[in-house]
Order: C-alpha cells, then sequence, then structure tokens
C-alpha cells in the first residue's frame, strides 16, 4: 500500500475533490466534532486538515507521504511514522480522531474491525471520531453517458472522471 500512497505522493497537486477535502468538508470535521479546543489525531498526512485542532499529530506509516505532503510541522502540529492499527498514544488519551478517506485503504471488513478497535482504545470515554468515507450514487451513471462525457472534454482528471 505504501508505493501506491507514494505514488499519490508525486501528483497531490493535481487531485481534487474528493480525493482532497474541499473546504465544506474541512469546516464539517471542526463544526461536527468541536475541534477547536481540542487534541487530535488524523490518520494520514491530508494537508488540508492539518489545521485543525488545538493541537494535532498526524500518523502515516509512509516517510515519503509525510514528507511530500505534509504542510510541516509547527508548535501546535506534527507528523509521525506509525502504524494505525498500533497508535503510538495511552489508552484512552485522546479527545477527537479524524481521517479523510482512509478506509479506502483499508482491505476487508476484518482489518476495518482491527482500525476501529486500535481507535477506540486511544480515545477518552468522551472522545469523538470522524471518518470521511467515498459513496458510490444513489443511482449509478450509465456507461455510454461517462463515456460521452469524457471523450467530449467535461472530465479534467481520472479522479474526477471516478
Amino acid at each position: 500500500m505504501t508505493e501506491h500512497w507514494n505514488a499519490i505522493r508525486k501528483h497531490w497537486q493535481l487531485l481534487g475533490s474528493p480525493l482532497r477535502p474541499p473546504a465544506q468538508v474541512v469546516e464539517a470535521y471542526e463544526r461536527e466534532l468541536e475541534l477547536a479546543q481540542s487534541h487530535v489525531v488524523m490518520l494520514g498526512v491530508t494537508p488540508e486538515l492539518a489545521g485543525l485542532g488545538a493541537t494535532m499529530i498526524a500518523v502515516d506509516e509512509s516517510a515519503d507521504m509525510i514528507a511530500g505532503i505534509w504542510p510541516g510541522d509547527t508548535d501546535m502540529r506534527k507528523a509521525v511514522r506509525g502504524d494505525w492499527f498500533d497508535l503510538p498514544f495511552p489508552g484512552a488519551s485522546i479527545d477527537a480522531l479524524i481521517g479523510d478517506g482512509c478506509l479506502s485503504a483499508i482491505g476487508d471488513a476484518e482489518a476495518r474491525r482491527a482500525l476501529f478497535s486500535a481507535i477506540a482504545s486511544v480515545l477518552k470515554a468522551d472522545g469523538r471520531a470522524g471518518i470521511r468515507l467515498y459513496a458510490s450514487p444513489e443511482t449509478p451513471d450509465d456507461p455510454k453517458d461517462v463515456r460521452a462525457l469524457a471523450l467530449g472534454g467535461g472530465v479534467s482528471t481520472f479522479h474526477e472522471l471516478k
């Protein structure tokens, strides 16, 4: 999986929504999880979310992703290499945890349950977690319409097409 994210890192600035969260998503994390006074842990190094919380620690397994897209450590935020399934924090010590599309990087239901268990173990009793998911449309697009849109110049990137 690290190789996949290393390839994404090289093209990060070219990506748009949904892979990069738009402003309204950033605002929703802040509003719904009440992050302003919270110590936040983020799964991954999504730069658009780096300013959330009173403090933030981003956890990513890829040193290349940290070096390539993390906006940099400050007194209020830092990124660390780590394993999401074995988070480097004491139990019940985190106010809030966020992840943006991170479940897309997790294989199967068993792995997702293991991740949720790891998250639950580090959250305080009144802690909050928010993970943005990618959803398919209720009514699938007709492949002929998608093809016509793409061939007609209505799609600017492969990720937009997806």
